[in-house]
């Protein structure tokens, strides 16, 4: 999935409905509070290696990568 995918699945997942245009545009891959804001209603297990390399599992989806918000937002996209 592209970026704008991943998004479009994650406000479906939370049950928002996009329209253009926004003043403050739905990006929770660039948002921090808007990631977290996945976390909290989603509740992920995360895990962070010491090499800084995020591990997110969430209901039979999961993601990895050096940035955490990234990891929140496939993991999310993936839900079935």
């Amino acid at each position: 999935m592209n970026d704008l995918e991943l998004i479009k699945r994650c406000a479906e997942k939370s049950g928002l409905e996009l329209h253009e245009p926004q003043d403050r545009p739905y990006n929770p891959l660039t948002d921090d509070a808007q990631a977290m804001a996945l976390v909290k209603r989603f509740k992920p297990h995360m895990n962070c290696s010491a090499e800084g390399s995020w591990w997110v599992l969430l209901s039979h989806s999961e993601a990895r990568g050096t940035d955490l918000n990234r990891a929140i937002v496939e993991c999310t996209a993936r839900m079935p």
